[in-house]
């Protein structure tokens, strides 16, 4: 599992273009699209996990996201379909209540 930390700011425009320009070398463009996954009854957002299918430049991984503290668990795999995906999070750490959510 790794831990997330997350943390937004807020720039204008130059402070970006700065940022850019110190970090081109280092900076790729990921195209990304992304589903979010939860039950009918909402039963994931009200343990407050997050399930998503994202592909990244072609590639599908799946993603579980999961409270720890002051961060976020999270477990990813490459996989097309969310519902094989579920299978190898769960076997990756995830936790096993996944499977009956």
């Amino acid at each position: 599992m790794g831990i997330e930390y997350e943390r937004k700011f807020r720039a204008d425009r130059s402070i970006l273009l700065e940022i850019n320009a110190t970090f081109s070398e280092a900076s790729r463009e990921i195209s990304m699209e992304t589903v979010y996954y939860d039950t009918p009854s909402g039963a994931l957002s009200a343990k407050r996990y997050t399930l998503r299918r994202r592909l990244e430049n072609g590639i599908s991984v799946c993603t579980l996201k999961v409270p720890a503290g002051d961060a976020r668990g999270e477990w990813e795999t490459e996989n097309v379909f969310i519902e094989n995906a579920v299978p190898a999070l769960i076997a990756d750490g995830a936790p096993e209540e996944l499977k009956e959510l």
